[in-house]
């Protein structure tokens, strides 16, 4: 076998497995959102999502990919709506407090229900108000789409939070050449 071939052989593609398309994954850079609802007896539920696109303009059409597994899952599915918080850069606690797989959400961070039902937390970088108009199955997530309802930000100032590597940080944290600034 010739070295180009053995190189070739080395660097080809690898069978999927959770790990590997993981890893893989973690490579694409992704917005930072907390999506919530309200429970039946009125309790603010909710997850940090980064699986999050628009779809349609006309009509304003969203979709968020939510683990079926999550304790929020149900609630959304159960009240047909949720709010999608896009978080700012000095959210992690927040990003942090609603992907914890125990814990009261509403300790998380301020919320309120505001006047069309939703649950809303105190700060976002941007919200969009949805009602929930399709699930569809994802395998071990749901592929949940939307109707926009309301939309409002983005904040006036700073930046979003993303996700790359395995790591959330600001837009900020990136230098003039695009790598992340040393810690």
């Amino acid at each position: 076998m010739s070295l180009m071939s053995e190189f070739l052989a080395a660097a080809g593609p690898s069978p999927v497995t959770p790990e590997r398309l993981r890893h893989a994954m973690r490579r694409y850079i992704t917005g930072v959102t907390v999506v919530t609802t309200l429970t039946d007896d009125g309790s603010i539920a909710g997850m940090t999502a980064n699986s999050f696109t628009s779809v349609s303009l006309d009509p304003a059409l969203v979709l968020v990919c939510l683990n079926r597994a999550a304790r929020s899952f149900d609630a959304v599915v159960r009240a047909g709506q949720m709010a999608i918080h896009v978080l700012a850069d000095d959210q992690h606690a927040v990003a942090r407090g609603f992907a914890a797989h125990h814990g009261e959400r509403g300790m998380v961070c301020r919320w309120r229900k505001n006047e069309r039902g939703y649950a809303i937390l105190e700060r976002y970088f941007a919200l969009l108000e949805c009602r929930v108009t399709d699930v569809h199955d994802g395998g071990d997530h749901a592929i949940v789409v939307s109707q926009v309802e309301a939309v409002d930000g983005p904040a006036p100032r700073g930046m979003p939070l993303v996700f790359h590597d395995g790591n959330m940080f600001g837009l900020a944290a990136l230098d003039d050449h695009g790598g992340l600034e040393p810690a």
